[in-house]
């Protein structure tokens, strides 16, 4: 098998399709650098699988796909074939030729093919293994890798050879058998869990349900005599009420007699008795009116002495007012004239101030002058003493001085000359760099300005950019999480169709009837309705409360008729399918409350309605839902449910929290963890809802996706844009570089030139000052000495003291005039300062005083309309008093005559008494021996139907009923004896606390319980088993590598030392013991070389070690091709004679393709591929076959 063909598009350089095709000889790629030679390697490493983005000379996997240049447009994706011939038949499950692609797009999608049918990456790397372009392979050896081979540490060695020696395939077996033992496991562990979990629920269920199966079977011996005894106490009870009931009928006659005479005598006392009732009444009512009277007497005294203190008090307040408004309008008067005193005060210092600064201005002009006229006559008086002293010293010098100035003067002159010249020569080099720097700064503002230019484009061009690759992020994100919603409303929605086609919201029986349906017969199918879950529509505020009432019967199932609920009981029985319990609607009575009642019902605060009118359902099933909803009332909270039971006794209340109120007074609350109501109720509308969210997504997902084709379809064009900006702003940037550099020199050059000028000049005017000075000192030499043969010096120095000390007098006496007007207009300005904050606190007590005498004011007006008030209510309680005084003599004249009256009938009604009691007396005796007839009549009701309450509480049955079941059994009724019924129910009750149900949970459990054992098992066998495989594999594994690793051995030593002339090589474990997982060693010895250590080899040598070694490699397990990128490059031209010497000596067992720089290389290869790119920046292909020239 060769590589026969290489096609290539959008891959890195090459943009265009290009298509390589190749013989089964030595193929070589020329080409200069750049010019994407090793990117044919990277695309074969590619296309084979290769995932690290590293490896193929990148930072991320997409790098690979060509990015663009300014004059082609980025592609969206890269695609990479190769075809390899397989006529051989080294892969014996392909044809003759062999294709194999793989498919990168931008947006990360890929996709691996072989012969244009999609595969796996695994696939494509089980096919390669052990082949040597395998994962590890050492058939593909890139730029600069070649000594990377006998560098790599022992356990990368390892990898490689293990390609080599054929045990990939091997090792990936046994890395699967390890994954899937791990997984069992995994799930072992799970199930010993579960298992453990069962079993702690199993032990107390079986106890719980034997406990119950004794509980039915004394239960059901109770029930039978217990209904035994009670027929034979019922037939006696009744036997007694008929004789009881003629004794009644006889008593009842003589009491109607007296009952009539009670009667006429009755009436006549209730006359009188209404009489009496009246006249009391109003007796009552004028006693009434005499304590109202009497309390409205004295609260209106009352009234009237609070008024009358209230008067005189707001009397004495207003007075009291008035004085202290004239009080405060007398403290205002005087400070007002403080205020007006402190002000004349306040003028008459400002004055006095003004005129002591007029005087003290004249005395300080005065002190001026002196001060002036005793700094003249100080200077006289030094200049006279210095001259007298220095005079004849000096004129000895200065004739000294005369003669140095002289020579220096010629001196001096003669430096001046040769640096003027100096100066001339600098300024001349100074111009032409002018001209030469503004012809210069005139090109750099010019390209400064297009480079500003070039940069604000940029800069937009990069912001548009960012934006679009932002927005093109931001909706990649949108429709991947859009689309994560999706998967996640699918999921949610493929879980509520599976719960509703496969009833797994239901117990096991319910679940058994339903799934079977659709195999029972056409009439049965049509009479089962299903479970009562499934047919009722729940609001959502009724959630609780309804699956509060109902309970488990939400598991019921609603049939037709009764035949059909036999039938599905039978197949239930049959199949030990569980218990179910069915609702035939030709057996069901109504249930309901009636409409009095539900009206009666409203004025409870908190009512919402009784169930079955507050839920949605099919008519058909109307008496089904009646009987398990018709007498539930539903009411809002707990308050109010515990308002409506203290008057409705008989229904059960539940509260839309979920809170029941038992007709008996139990009462349960309470919420469980999880909640599943809202699946069983209303999944329809569910799956509704999640259907329109879908659609809604699915069009969101659209828009986002062609948004997004826009958007990169945009930021495709921005980026060309960019780069091309990018590049002309880079060679503006370059020529404004060369030209700031040009003109920095020159303004560096002038710099030191004007440097130079100035130091120069500096220098030559510091000569000529000097020439001018000493010019100019020989003239005052020369005036001195004249001027001091001609003046006189002799100063009177006595008349000029006097003088001075005179003027010092007179200034002293000026400084303490000055210092007297000072302290005096100090001492005036602190008085004005005084007499002005005095001032302010005099107004701000005017101000107080104004507030309180408004206030004062404000206060007595209030005063005075609050007495006129209590004046005019005192008069109204005035007469009040007259009218009470008038209706209290009123009062006495209507008492005396009710007493009169009520005497008189007082004697009537005594003598009709004493008639009625005798009479009552009689009844009394008759209805004592009544009542003693009706409580015995009374007394066995009760009995009777406490006896049939009973009854019907313990086994719903009536008297009917019982009668019936007990014929039918044919019991032995001399065996229900009280202490028989005593023994079976005290070992009920010491059964304790039982639950009836564990019989079915234990079943259920039970059969879990076995299921998940068996499957336990299962797992341990197939554990054992991986875990034999494992082990032959490691075990075959073990000895092919060690077999084929001493044939690598030799092989290496062999070829070491043919390329090398010599020398010695080796291959070693680093661990002997362990085969399996050792690491690999190297060593290596030219000839005539004792190297310890494989790094103090040369670079040559390293590259023909590294040689060797792939040659060993391809001589163990020969590859279909080879390819080798520039590995001669660090040889010499007789290694290469070596190297290519071999090449030609093993093609015919491996096809070579050769990158190379290397003339001598050259000459072996049948074929050269020549590589070129030009300033499009897309590298082309051109191809020479050697034997067409020969």
């Amino acid at each position: 098998m060769y590589l026969k063909s290489l096609r290539m598009v959008g891959f890195k350089s090459f943009a265009n399709s290009v298509e390589l095709t190749f013989d089964p000889n030595i193929t070589a790629i020329i080409g200069p650098n750049g010019s994407g030679k090793s990117n044919i390697i990277d695309a074969i490493r590619w296309v084979l699988g290769e995932q690290s983005s590293k490896s193929l000379r990148g930072k991320q996997m997409d790098d690979v796909i060509f990015s663009g240049t300014s004059f082609h447009n980025p592609m969206g994706y890269a695609e990479v074939t190769i075809l390899l011939d397989n006529s051989d038949r080294y892969f014996n499950e392909f044809p003759d030729e062999v294709s194999i692609t793989r498919r990168l797009f931008k947006t990360g999608e890929s996709a691996y093919l072989i012969n244009n049918q999609s595969v796996r990456l695994r696939d494509i790397h089980a096919i390669f293994a052990d082949t040597g372009l395998g994962k590890n392979g050492y058939s593909i050896v890139g730029q600069g890798n070649i000594e990377n081979i006998i560098n790599s540490d022992p356990d990368t060695l390892r990898g490689i050879i293990e390609e080599a020696v054929g045990i990939v395939n091997y090792k990936s077996r046994e890395h699967e058998a390890q994954k899937e033992l791990d997984s069992a496991q995994a799930n072992m562990e799970r199930i010993q869990d579960l298992m453990l979990e069962l079993e702690r629920q199993r032990t107390p269920l079986s106890k719980q349900a034997e406990k119950a199966k004794r509980y039915l079977n004394l239960k059901e011996k109770l029930k039978r005599l217990d209904l035994i005894s009670f027929q034979r106490e019922y037939q006696a009870l009744e036997r007694k009420k008929s004789e009881n009931q003629k004794a009644l009928d006889q008593c009842n006659d003589e009491i109607n007699k007296i009952k009539i005479a009670i009667h006429d005598a009755d009436a006549q006392y209730q006359r009188l008795r209404v009489q009496k009732k009246k006249i009391l009444e109003s007796k009552k009512e004028s006693d009434l009116l005499f304590e109202e009277i009497s309390t409205n007497n004295v609260n209106v005294e009352k009234d009237k002495a609070h008024i009358e203190e209230q008067i005189n008090r707001t009397t004495f307040e207003i007075s009291r007012c008035n004085e202290l408004i004239t009080d405060l309008s007398t403290q205002k008067d005087e400070n007002q004239k403080k205020i007006d005193g402190l002000a004349d005060e306040i003028r008459a210092l400002q004055k006095d101030n003004e005129r002591l600064r007029r005087e003290q201005a004249l005395q300080q002009k005065k002190g001026n002058e002196h001060a002036q006229a005793i700094g003249k006559i100080q200077d006289q008086l030094t200049k006279a003493q210095g001259i007298d002293k220095n005079f004849r010293s000096e004129r000895e010098k200065n004739k000294d001085k005369i003669a140095q100035y002289d020579s220096e003067l010629s001196v001096i002159e003669e430096k001046i000359n040769i640096r003027m010249q100096h100066i001339r020569n600098e300024k001349n080099i100074i111009s032409e760099n002018k001209k030469h720097y503004e012809r210069e700064h005139a090109k750099l503002e010019q390209d400064q300005k297009q480079a500003a230019e070039t940069q604000k484009q940029l800069s937009e061009a990069q912001a548009t950019l960012n934006q679009l690759k932002d927005k093109e992020k931001k909706l990649s994100k949108q429709i991947n999480q859009l689309r994560n919603d999706q998967s996640l409303l699918r999921t949610r929605t493929d879980y509520l169709k599976r719960v509703q086609s496969q009833f797994l919201d239901y117990v096991p029986g319910t679940r058994w009837i339903m799934s079977r349906k659709s195999s029972m017969p056409k009439q049965i199918q049509y009479n089962i309705f299903g479970p009562v879950g499934d047919l009722i529509e729940v609001p959502n505020n009724l959630i609780y409360a309804i699956d509060s009432a109902l309970g488990r019967k939400t598991q019921n199932i609603i049939v037709a008729d009764v035949d059909t609920a036999r039938y599905c009981i039978e197949l239930l029985k049959k199949n030990r399918s569980g218990r179910v319990t069915f609702l035939p609607l030709s057996n069901l009575k109504s249930n309901q409350i009636s409409e009095g009642e539900k009206n009666s019902f409203t004025h409870f605060k908190g009512y919402a309605g009784i169930a079955s009118d507050l839920i949605r359902f099919s008519p058909e099933i109307q008496p089904a839902v009646e009987s398990l909803l018709g007498r539930v009332i539903v009411v809002d909270k707990f308050d109010a449910a515990r308002q409506m039971r203290r008057v409705v006794k008989y229904y059960m209340i539940v509260t839309l929290d979920g809170e029941i109120f038992y007709a008996g007074g139990a009462i349960v609350g309470g919420r469980q963890k999880k909640n599943q109501s809202t699946y069983r109720y209303n999944k329809k509308d569910e799956l509704k809802t999640y259907a329109l969210q879908e659609k809604k997504m699915a069009a969101q997902i659209a828009d986002c996706d062609r948004e997004l084709a826009a958007v990169q379809k945009s930021r495709s064009t921005q980026q060309q844009n960019y780069l091309k900006l990018k590049a002309h702003d880079e060679e503006v940037k370059r020529l404004i570089f060369e030209e700031n550099h040009k003109s920095k020199t020159l303004i560096k050059t002038n710099l030191d030139i004007h440097t130079n000028i100035d130091q120069e000049e500096k220098e030559c005017q510091q000569l000529k000052n000097r020439f001018s000075d000493i010019q100019k000192s020989i003239k005052e030499i020369n005036k001195l000495i004249t001027k001091d043969d001609t003046n006189d010096h002799a100063v009177n120095q006595s008349d000029i003291q006097n003088q001075l000390n005179a003027l010092h007098q007179k200034q002293r006496e000026n400084d303490r005039i000055i210092a007297k007007y000072n302290i005096a207009i100090a001492k005036n300005n602190e008085g004005i300062k005084l007499k002005k904050k005095q001032s302010e606190n005099v107004k701000q007590q005017i101000d107080q005083l104004i507030q309180k005498i408004e206030a004062q004011s404000t206060l007595s007006k209030e005063l005075e309309m609050a007495a006129k008030q209590s004046k005019a209510r005192l008069k109204e309680i005035d007469q009040s008093i007259l009218l009470l005084q008038k209706r209290e003599n009123d009062r006495k004249e209507k008492a005396n005559s009710f007493a009169e009256s009520e005497a008189k009938i007082d004697e009537q009604i005594e003598d009709t008494d004493r008639k009625i009691r005798t009479l009552n007396h009689q009844q009394v005796l008759q209805n004592e021996e009544l009542n003693k007839l009706q409580i015995a009549s009374h007394r066995i009701l009760t009995v009777r139907q406490n006896m049939s309450d009973k009854m019907m509480r313990r086994y719903d049955m009536n008297l009917t009923m019982i009668s019936d079941w007990l014929r039918n059994k044919n019991w032995d009724e001399t065996a229900a004896d009280k202490s028989s019924i005593q023994s079976l129910e005290q070992q009920i009750k010491d059964l304790g606390n039982v639950n009836v149900n564990a019989i079915e949970d234990y079943e259920e459990i039970n059969q879990r319980y076995l299921f998940i054992q068996n499957q336990y098992h299962d797992l341990l066998k197939s554990k054992e088993k991986i875990e034999k495989m494992i082990q032959d594999l490691q075990k075959e594994m073990t000895e092919r590598f060690d077999f084929e690793f001493k044939k690598l051995q030799l092989y290496f030593s062999q070829i070491f030392k043919e390329l090398f002339g010599g020398g010695k090589a080796n291959l070693f474990y680093m661990d002997p013991q362990n085969i399996l997982q050792s690491g690999i060693g190297l060593e290596a010895q030219p000839p005539g070389k004792n190297l310890k250590q494989l790094s103090l080899m040369s670079g040559g040598e390293k590259a023909m070690t590294a040689i060797c070694l792939l040659f060993a490699f391809l001589k163990l397990n020969p590859s279909p091709f080879c390819i080798i990128d520039e590995v001669d490059a660090a040889l010499d031209d007789q290694n290469i004679y070596r190297f290519t010497t071999y090449l030609k000596k093993i093609y015919d067992q491996t096809q070579f393709i050769l990158i190379t720089h290397r003339k001598n290389t050259l000459k072996i290869c049948d074929s050269i591929y020549g590589i070129s790119m030009t300033n499009t920046g897309i590298s082309k292909i051109v191809s020479v076959k050697i034997s067409d020239y020969i």
